[in-house]
């Protein structure tokens, strides 16, 4: 098994969005700041637990993010997971 073999059993649509994406187009995803409509645009309502939230970024703007998961239901302890 490689050293990425625990994707190979789930079925996984990562999306990111990068404030300063590389100069060379290469970057097919989201770019920008993240804010509340583009958390509700990316994830949509939750989903009983199907989906969960992976947020990377200063602190101020994951606290944002709790906030607006929080205000859209989705379970802080269970769905989001910060690092």
């Amino acid at each position: 098994m490689s050293k990425y073999g625990i994707f190979a059993y789930c079925d996984a649509d990562l999306r990111n969005t990068l404030t300063c994406p590389p100069k060379d187009g290469s970057w097919k995803q989201g770019v920008g700041r993240v804010d509340a409509a583009c958390l509700r645009e990316q994830l949509g309502t939750t989903d009983g637990g199907k989906t969960m939230v992976l947020v990377c970024g200063p602190p101020g703007m994951c606290d944002a993010v709790k906030k607006w998961c929080h205000e859209d239901g989705w379970n802080l302890d269970k769905d989001l997971v910060v690092f």
